[in-house]
């Protein structure tokens, strides 16, 4: 018997003498290979002398699996196949080629790995240390983030931009107070509109009711009541509203004392106004310098006024030094175009200021 080892799976391998010189397959892993004669490196055989008369049998047979057989006597044939079928099972079958085992390869046996064969990569190995790093990246991040919150939070509920250090016998917290937007002043003590001051004896409300001022109109006309409410009995006011189909203003015949019996009348007078339409502000302008007042509180929803707009104001105080405040209610969410505006503003001593109607709420 010859031995060799398969040179894919390094198997040691028992070949029968007769194939010394030729090929076999491997049983375990089906690879192709040469089997040495005896006399060559790798083939043992317990009996040299039969191993050698076989070595010059084979030899001197053509090395094929199919051989026409010779003629024999008494065979109906004549010793000849037409296909050879019958010899070459029989080679087969000495072979051991026919066995299931070299079919397949075994299910319970792994297959052996070279020694000088390069480690197989683990990928989900590798992909460990990736996903943990992820992990600790997003637990930093969230830490971090509740963090800013914290402070974000501390120094809200402080008003300043340092924290307040925490004290042994800290007062209960007091109601919060009423959110700011950036254009609107803190909420001033005593006679105001929207926050704005007033300290005037005799002030005058000059409200747009056109289309453009139609969603927070009824916000506006409530913030117009705190207002000269806020007045008292001493201080002067009137309500003009921009003319749109017909002029409408309370009192008619110019300013009266805030009591509180001329804001029950404002409020009845005014209830039923409401904002349609295109308007304007000439009749009302005129109307309202015509009492000269000490302050003028110009109000509009219209961030689209032109030149004209400015200019019907200006000859409306031409010769006065009513002072006009200007108010652009802003009705989106960002910040509307108020150059007219802020031009009236800037030209009588005045100053512009974008509300909202929240603010007009507040």
């Amino acid at each position: 018997m010859i031995r060799i080892i398969c040179t894919h799976c390094r198997v040691m391998l028992t070949i029968d003498d007769a194939f010394a010189g030729g090929v076999c397959r491997c049983q375990h892993c089906g690879t192709i290979q040469t089997v040495p004669s005896p006399n060559k490196p790798g083939a043992r055989s317990k009996d040299p002398t039969a191993a050698g008369a076989a070595a010059k049998a084979v030899k001197a047979q053509p090395k094929s699996l199919y051989r026409q057989k010779r003629s024999i006597p008494g065979d109906p044939t004549g010793g000849s196949s037409g296909t050879g079928l019958d010899e070459l099972a029989g080679i087969v079958a000495s072979s051991g080629l026919s066995s299931n085992r070299l079919n397949k390869e075994p299910a319970d046996k792994p297959t052996p790995r070279r020694k000088d064969a390069p480690p197989k990569s683990n990928k989900n190995v590798l992909l460990l240390p990736a996903v943990a790093g992820l992990v600790i990246v997003g637990l930093v991040a969230v830490i971090v983030w509740l963090a800013l919150e914290n402070r974000a939070s501390t120094q809200t509920s402080t008003g300043s931009g340092q924290p307040t250090p925490a004290s042994p016998a800290a007062a209960p917290p007091g109601p919060a107070a009423a959110p700011q937007t950036p254009n609107t002043p803190p909420a001033a003590q005593g006679p105001s509109f929207c926050g704005i001051s007033i300290n005037e004896p005799s002030v005058i409300y000059v409200l747009d009711r056109g289309s453009a001022t139609s969603a927070p109109f009824g916000s506006l006309k409530e913030a117009t009541l705190k207002s000269i409410e806020s007045l008292g009995s001493e201080r002067k006011f009137q309500v003009i509203f921009w003319k749109n189909v017909s002029d409408l203003a309370y009192p008619s015949d110019g300013t009266t004392y805030a009591s509180k019996v001329n804001v029950e009348a404002c409020r009845r007078a005014i209830d039923d106004a409401y904002a349609f339409g295109s308007t304007d502000v000439a009749p009302a302008i005129k109307r309202a310098m015509s009492q000269k007042p000490d302050l003028i509180l110009l109000v509009t929803g219209n961030d689209y006024l032109d030149d004209v707009f400015i200019q019907a104001v200006l000859n409306a105080r031409k010769g006065a030094d009513t002072r006009i405040e200007t108010f652009g209610i802003r009705t989106g969410p960002t910040p509307g175009s108020w150059t007219p505006l802020k031009t009236i503003a800037d030209r009588t001593g005045g100053h512009f200021h974008e509300i909202t109607e929240s603010d007009l709420r507040q």
